[in-house]
């Protein structure tokens, strides 16, 4: 049957929280009607506000990549406490890659039903039709629940990604998303606009939608940092002319430089940048005079990396934008079983 009181999804949070961590040869009971159910009542819950960004009070976890890894994602739980004890902030793709991508994704949802002032979620680049029929959601759901069943359930999740937000603001002093900022900040509305004018220009986009091939919401969830400053070859003067904004690697949006980012960041009365998007050996990596800092929470990622994962604790009101929190760290476990956990290629 499918779930329609609070009680079931109290029931459904315990049935995959008590999953162990360390059971890879099977997954927990999840049924196509739960699914569903789970992605209507999720659409109803995001659509009572279609605003682009979340505004959110520390203390609060900041999550990176997850990726199917729900063992890790377990883990996590395991070590920072379990919503509404302690509050997070997860900051997109938690699909793909990995094959327990919907114990993942109903998951997170479902506690953000249950316990909507200590679970936000922001939506990654995964949480798209274009890449999570290509990367292994789309196979799993089919793996899952035959051709017939397996196209409705998918077509649930689509139609609730669209629906999750694209940045976050925590304290009106870190702006989180999935992947960076975009030049469109650099035109007006944004350029002249006081923050909370800003944010209200960002917000005019109204959820739902599909991610366009380019502008804001595009770059929100693909932009990187660039890993170097990069320069024009003619110069302008005695200098060489520096870049702001190169084509991405990932032939889609930017790489953006230090001063793009300070000037966006300016714009929104934020002081630090917080993302995920690319994977960091250590968990994390600081960028750009350290005025951003990706967080990437899948340790092992994909079964092809040694990575650790990390998860950002923000604790104070008041943060040190040098020092802003300090990062749990999540190693691989050893000797884990990587055929039958993630998909292979893509």
């Amino acid at each position: 049957m499918p779930i329609t009181a609070e009680m079931n999804l109290n029931e459904l949070i315990i049935r995959l929280m008590s999953f162990p961590a360390d059971e890879y040869s099977s997954h927990p009971n999840l049924t196509a009607d739960e699914c569903l159910t789970v992605c209507q009542l999720a659409i109803n819950f995001l659509s009572s506000d279609t605003a682009i960004c979340l505004r959110v009070q520390s203390p609060v976890n900041i999550v990176g990549d997850i990726h199917g890894q729900f063992h890790d994602l377990l883990r996590i739980f395991d070590r920072l406490g379990q919503p509404p004890k302690s509050k997070y902030l997860f900051l997109g793709d938690y699909i793909d890659r990995g094959k327990y991508s919907l114990e993942v994704i109903v998951l997170l949802l479902t506690l953000m039903l249950v316990y909507p002032n200590s679970v936000y979620l922001l939506r990654g680049n995964h949480e798209a039709a274009n890449v999570c029929c290509r990367y292994g959601f789309k196979d799993e759901v089919m793996q899952r629940f035959g051709n017939e069943t397996g196209t409705s359930v998918l077509m649930g999740f689509l139609r609730c990604f669209q629906w999750l937000p694209l940045a976050g603001l925590i304290n009106q002093q870190i702006f989180c998303c999935h992947g960076g900022i975009s030049p469109t900040f650099e035109l007006e509305p944004y350029r002249s606009s006081k923050p909370v004018s800003a944010i209200t220009s960002l917000n005019s986009m109204r959820r739902p939608f599909e991610p366009p091939q380019f502008g804001a919401a595009c770059d929100l969830l693909w932009a990187d940092p660039m890993p170097y400053p990069q320069f024009c070859l003619f110069k302008a003067g005695d200098q060489p002319a520096k870049v702001h904004w190169t084509p991405s690697k990932r032939g889609c949006s930017y790489m953006f430089s230090l001063e793009a980012l300070e000037s966006a960041l300016h714009s929104f009365g934020a002081g630090l940048l917080v993302r995920g998007h690319q994977v960091a050996q250590e968990g994390f990596m600081s960028h750009l005079n350290r005025r951003c800092i990706t967080v990437f929470s899948a340790p092992g990622y994909s079964g092809t990396h040694t990575n650790a994962g990390a998860v950002l604790q923000i604790d104070k009101d008041k943060i040190n934008m040098r020092k802003p929190g300090s990062f749990f760290v999540l190693r691989p476990v050893e000797n884990k079983p990587v055929t039958g956990l993630f998909w292979v290629g893509g």
